[in-house]
């Protein structure tokens, strides 16, 4: 299984539509904020990742938003 981290949301809700878990959200400090990072597993995630970083990525915009959304609740809710 693998599994990747990030703090950008919009990575992480591609993620969640390429049929990844969300498997932990953890405060970090960055440059003395703080900020969340996700941790995702999954079994296409190096696939994934790849065409997020390389701006090929595609998904329903609809289920995106909606992801999104749902993503960061989760977040806001995270005890971090």
């Amino acid at each position: 299984m693998e599994q990747v981290s990030t703090f950008d949301l919009y990575e992480g809700s591609y993620y969640l539509l390429g049929g990844c878990e969300l498997e932990a959200i953890e405060g970090v400090k960055v440059n003395g904020a703080l900020t969340c990072r996700m941790s995702f597993t999954g079994e296409n995630l190096a696939q994934l990742q790849l065409s997020y970083l390389n701006g090929q990525a595609s998904a329903n915009l609809f289920e995106f938003r909606r992801t999104y959304s749902h993503l960061s609740s989760q977040i806001g809710r995270a005890h971090v």
